[in-house]
């Protein structure tokens, strides 16, 4: 056994024994040894080719019992590391696995969803553009421009795949992500838990015409009960905003049934604004 081998081996059973899971790793995750002295989880950098890893190593000898290359020493001298011989083995870890959030498709959607936008409404050509107020647009996609309902679709195909880490599923669960196929995932609840469609149905039910409210202003429930329009500030829904992405949706006939049905039982008006005066 060469001198990597048995340095790899002897950082993944230390791994195993402080409590990790050796079998989680990807084929680009090393170990490295933390300033606390215990190992932890790296990935590296492919830039299109291999790279030589404690990942890829276990991955290798895998394959080598898998396909009857491994003799029977050899399996023994494994056999501490309880290694799974049957899995079926990620794929490489994006760069960004471990530091989602700094992915730019995950900024844009943590951004978008935290101004009311309801991120599985995206298709996997549309771009999500941001005004100088602040209010969000999702545009037909062109060339260099950031995709990031298609982004979200790969990620629902990798936790599919179960390639995808607990903490990409964590961070993207905080942004509501449905995790559903497209046909699926389009339901009446999905409606009725958005932020915008919510405060858009108590102000109809209170009487409010909902297809009076600009783009930019927000809407205020006073401890009486009324409801007041104001002027929406950083940070502030824009339900009037959101209702007109919904007909810009339906315009294009990307607006799931559901979601109509959902708005037209709170009076939404289908037609543009010069139209509604």
């Amino acid at each position: 056994m060469s001198f990597e081998s048995v340095e790899c081996h002897k950082r993944l059973h230390r791994y195993k024994m402080q409590g990790g899971d050796i079998n989680a790793l990807a084929t680009n995750e090393n170990l490295i040894e933390k300033p606390d002295g215990t190992l932890g989880v790296k990935i590296l950098e492919t830039k299109g080719g291999k790279v030589s890893c404690d990942g890829r190593w276990l991955h290798l000898q895998i394959k080598r019992h898998q396909n009857h290359c491994m003799s029977e020493g050899q399996t023994l001298f494994l056999a501490p590391l309880e290694i799974d011989w049957n899995r079926n083995y990620p794929v490489n870890r994006g760069a960004w696995a471990g530091e989602i959030e700094e992915n730019p498709n995950c900024i844009i959607l943590k951004e978008h969803h935290e101004a009311g936008g309801d991120i599985n409404q995206l298709t996997q050509r549309q771009s999500l553009r941001k005004s100088e107020d602040g209010t969000w647009e999702s545009l037909p996609a062109t060339k260099g421009d950031l995709k990031p309902g298609q982004w979200l679709d790969n990620q629902r195909t990798e936790r599919k795949r179960a390639t995808l880490s607990d903490t990409c599923i964590r961070a993207l669960e905080a942004i509501e992500i449905d995790w559903r196929d497209k046909a699926k995932k389009h339901s009446h609840k999905n409606s009725e838990e958005n932020p915008n469609y919510m405060i858009l149905k108590e102000y109809h039910e209170a009487g409010g015409d909902i297809n009076q409210l600009t783009q930019r202003q927000s809407l205020r429930k006073s401890e009486d009960g009324t409801w007041e329009s104001l002027p929406a500030t950083k940070g502030d829904l824009k339900p009037g905003k959101w209702l007109a992405d919904q007909r810009a949706e339906r315009k294009r006939a990307t607006l799931s049934d559901v979601r109509i049905r959902a708005l037209e039982a709170i009076e939404t008006d289908w037609r543009d604004g010069a139209q509604r005066e």
